[in-house]
């Protein structure tokens, strides 16, 4: 079914008009919000944005300060004004909260191309609560590209890094037939500002792994691509510093990925069906998961090598949640958030709320398909839901404990793994006594319990805390 698209207006803070446009389908499941680059305008994406709604998604976009239409109608293209850059991320976070408002409950995801990722970098150190993900097109390592730029810079001047070009716009795609739809444009081909560009690169301070950890949360999820023969990130040589600051920063779910061959624009806006697939995996955090009931069977009760799959799970079921919960932070702790340790196949949650109910939080994760287990201990201070999800063809069990931030579930868990990651003779105690409880009556909770409780003990000599 096609989309409808929309035209309107809204009005920042400085009274800078801000023009938007929506594409929308029926039922969306989530919000794509698209942050074009320099020298465009946002109707260059309308193919992606139709290709996103019939995938289930209602789009937003708007009009960088300087670039679209009105822009052009009031002879200031390439200006952003008296707030820079700033005000263009500030424009971002308006568009954010409207379409918020407009569709209640549905997550958000930022896609921001070249210089729209460049607003995203500084919109996610302000406004990322906004956001259940984020994504970064075309991007680069800001203090390396803006170290590298020359004094009147100008878009052209990217071709340098490419032989044999065909128009002064080659380094954008090998795509000719995008190149030559880019210089016809009228509303595309200027560079910003001398005063804009400046504004660009006024606080790099803020893009640094320690400012980010302070100001982004660990569990947002981050996926970052570009093309090999791309010149804004040097052929991706600054491409990858920006995705090691993510994860030095303590984000625990950046994925990259660098294509080969391809130059700046890797959406391929004008060809739906290749807009299609990428589509579908920029919207990928947000697809529906299926939750089983937890599976009680002597087969989830061996004790197992360490797998990978158990991160794997792990994120899945953190992009399923914060998809549709918001306010919430999943933390993997347990055996199989431990690599290399042996366990039972059982992926253990803090689901940290804002809640100040737990019980209502709980309620939430059952409306999710979580569900209780009558033979857990079920109380007001440690309420809990469980669930099992295939993964490459296997079942795991979920085990969610609700909690707030600071609670002793999430510390005191985060305190053991620490203890069992450093201490390997630790490690192996606490191994030897599964085995033991595994031989003695792999059904039992209670025996696996009284087993572990020695080793317990020890780990919890090591941080001066009783967990018993």
């Amino acid at each position: 079914m096609p989309s409808t698209e929309t035209h309107f207006e809204l009005t920042a803070n400085d009274g800078h008009p801000v023009e938007a446009h929506r594409w929308q389908g029926t039922a969306p499941r989530a919000i794509v919000q698209l942050a074009h680059g320099m020298g465009e305008h946002s109707l260059r994406y309308r193919p992606l944005a139709d290709a996103l709604t019939q995938a289930g998604y209602v789009v937003y976009a708007n009009e960088h300060r300087g670039h679209g239409p009105g822009a052009a109608a009031r002879d200031e293209l390439g200006e952003f004004g008296p707030r820079g850059f700033a005000g263009l991320v500030d424009d971002m976070a308006l568009l954010s909260r409207h379409a918020r408002a407009e569709h209640p409950g549905l997550p958000l995801v930022l896609v921001g191309h070249s210089m729209g990722s460049f607003a995203t970098q500084y919109y996610l150190m302000r406004h990322s609560e906004l956001l259940s993900g984020a994504v970064l097109s075309g991007t680069t390592a800001l203090d390396l590209l803006g170290g590298a730029l020359q004094s009147g810079f100008r878009l052209e001047d990217m071709n340098a890094a490419l032989p044999d070009v065909r128009t002064p716009f080659d380094w954008l795609s090998r795509d000719p037939a995008q190149v030559d739809a880019y210089i016809a444009d009228p509303l595309c081909g200027f560079t910003v500002s001398a005063e804009g560009m400046g504004s660009m690169f006024a606080s790099l301070d803020e893009l640094t792994p320690g400012a980010m950890q302070t100001r982004i949360r660990p569990a947002l999820p981050l996926y970052l691509f570009t093309g090999d023969q791309d010149p804004v990130s040097n052929k991706a040589e600054w491409f990858y510093p920006l995705v090691q600051r993510y994860r030095d920063a303590g984000l625990r779910d950046v994925s990259c990925h660098v294509f080969g061959g391809a130059r700046h624009e890797t959406l391929e806006r004008n060809q739906p069906r290749r807009g299609r697939g990428r589509a579908a995996g920029l919207a990928r955090a947000h697809r529906a998961m299926k939750l089983l009931a937890f599976d009680e069977s002597l087969d989830q009760r061996h004790i197992l090598p360490y797998d990978p799959a158990y991160a794997e799970v792990f994120a899945q079921v953190q992009r399923h949640v914060q998809a549709q919960l918001e306010g919430v932070e999943l933390v993997h702790i347990g055996s199989t958030a431990i690599v290399g340790l042996r366990g039972k196949p059982m992926v253990d949650i803090a689901a940290i709320t804002q809640r100040e109910n737990l019980r209502t939080a709980q309620s939430e994760f059952e409306a999710l398909g979580f569900h209780r287990r009558p033979v857990w201990v079920d109380t007001d201070e440690k309420p809990y839901v469980c669930a099992s999800v295939l993964h490459g063809g296997r079942r795991f069990n979920l085990n969610l404990h609700i909690c707030h931030r600071g609670d002793p579930v999430h510390v005191d868990s985060l305190a053991f793994m620490e203890v069992l990651d450093r201490r390997p003779d630790l490690r192996q105690k606490y191994e030897e006594a599964k085995d033991r409880a595994h031989g003695i009556d792999p059904a039992d909770p209670q025996v696996y319990n009284r087993e572990k409780e020695a080793v317990i003990r020890e780990i919890q000599a090591q941080v001066g805390q009783d967990w018993l």
